[in-house]
């Protein structure tokens, strides 16, 4: 009874918003109806998603429609992850800023919204598309699941993707997979990078800090430890890679969900900064780092997407699971053991969980345990992505894998390889 009390009053006060929430919502589109007007192709949809979300959406929307003029609305709330400067990168892609028109929060470790996004949504779709009939009736009107779902099928996936993709259980992956089968085609179209003056007010800070050194630029993307197998390791364990890749010429620009203290940033004598040290904006630093370092490092995860679109040298650490996971062009997997702590060779990981908690349709492993990587595994990691960059293909090194990696993955269609100080290490999984 209590039950049906709460939800009552949760569905009365959604109601109660639902009607403000619909005016918000137009006043904002109407705000914006010159550019709407002008737009092609208008992606605009109240459904808010994260920043990794909303970043792949946007750039296979500059693919599947490159040549017209495309308008995306990104959907914020305060909190939320989303990078407000993202527009400034995008040549041929013009964003405007939607405020969810709701009133959302924590409390008693439940999270609330009024109105319910169950309600909201909906009523807002339909909204948008009567507003759009009416005063937008040139412009095609898209959800962001409709761009994403739009994506052509390369002839080397299609047996391996179902031409209803959308409406499968692995349809996040194969949407990402297909994304990535696109950033590797031959299409030509604008790389991301912020305008003249951003770019130049970010260099002009970095040379006051490295005076007349010709220092390259390193990006360095840590995740947040969160207990889940996505983690990232702790802060701690980059610092040996760190002053390694200072010895190698590289300052660190660090995008950080672990912060490193007063102490450790002293430690390395201004060569690695972030935005508030270099004084910057902080969504302007997070995407100036990875549209402009020569290489980047860093954990599977949002953060490495940017290096992905820009395709320059990359590799991702903590990187499980094999079929999903944010890929570079060298990995290095995280090691699983069993309940004994024994390693499970990486060939049984591969077929068995090839893409971990987001296949839910087939048993997890509860026995299996993936490991973040440690202080070694990083620093061996890192010291082979510098062999590469010097010279050293590594030719052949985890070839083995190949035929057991599903060619439906973000490592195969990216064209990622296992590091080979992951392969080295071999005696420790019993590959």
């Amino acid at each position: 009874m209590r039950k049906f009390a709460v939800q009552f009053l949760l569905r009365g006060g959604s109601m109660l918003f639902l009607p403000i929430s619909i005016l918000w919502w137009l006043s904002q589109l109407i705000r914006h109806l010159n550019r709407l007007r002008c737009s092609d192709v208008a992606i605009i949809d109240p459904h808010m998603v994260h920043y990794g979300n909303g970043l792949a959406t946007q750039d296979i929307a500059r693919r599947i429609f490159s040549g017209r003029r495309v308008i995306y609305a990104l959907v914020w709330e305060p909190g939320s992850t989303q990078n407000f400067k993202i527009g400034s990168i995008w040549p041929d892609l013009d964003v405007i800023l939607l405020r969810k028109p709701a009133i959302s929060f924590s409390a008693f470790g439940k999270f609330f919204s009024f109105p319910g996004i169950g309600i909201l949504t909906p009523v807002l779709h339909w909204v948008t598309s009567v507003f759009f009939s009416t005063l937008v009736p040139k412009s095609s009107l898209m959800t962001m699941g409709e761009v994403r779902d739009s994506q052509p099928i390369p002839p080397n996936l299609a047996g391996f993707i179902p031409e209803d993709y959308g409406a499968t259980k692995l349809v996040g992956v194969y949407i990402a997979v297909l994304w990535t089968a696109m950033m590797k085609s031959n299409q030509q179209i604008p790389k991301p990078t912020l305008s003249g003056r951003e770019r130049e007010a970010i260099y002009a800070r970095l040379k006051g800090i490295s005076g007349s050194r010709k220092l390259r630029l390193c990006m360095l993307y840590n995740r947040s430890v969160d207990g889940t197998e996505r983690s990232g390791s702790p802060v701690e364990n980059y610092l040996p890679a760190i002053k390694l890749l200072i010895d190698h010429g590289y300052m660190i620009l660090l995008i950080a969900d672990q912060d490193l203290n007063e102490d450790q940033m002293a430690s390395f004598n201004g060569l690695v900064v972030d935005a508030g040290r270099l004084g910057v904006d902080l969504d302007l630093f997070r995407l100036f780092a990875p549209t402009e370092a020569d290489i980047c490092i860093g954990d599977a995860g949002a953060g490495m997407l940017l290096p992905m679109i820009m395709g320059g040298p990359s590799l991702t650490l903590n990187f499980h699971s094999i079929g999903y996971a944010t890929p570079s062009t060298w990995v290095y997997p995280k090691h699983v053991v069993d309940r004994s702590g024994a390693y499970v060779p990486y060939r049984r990981v591969i077929e068995e969980i090839p893409y971990g908690f987001y296949d839910t349709e087939k048993k997890q492993r509860d026995d299996w345990t993936a490991l973040t990587n440690s202080s070694e595994d990083i620093l061996e990691a890192t010291k082979c992505f510098l062999e590469y960059l010097s010279g050293n293909e590594f030719s052949g090194v985890g070839d083995e894998f190949d035929p057991l990696i599903p060619q439906a993955s973000l490592f195969a269609s990216f064209g990622a390889r296992i590091s080979p100080a992951f392969i080295r290490r071999g005696s420790v999984g019993g590959f």
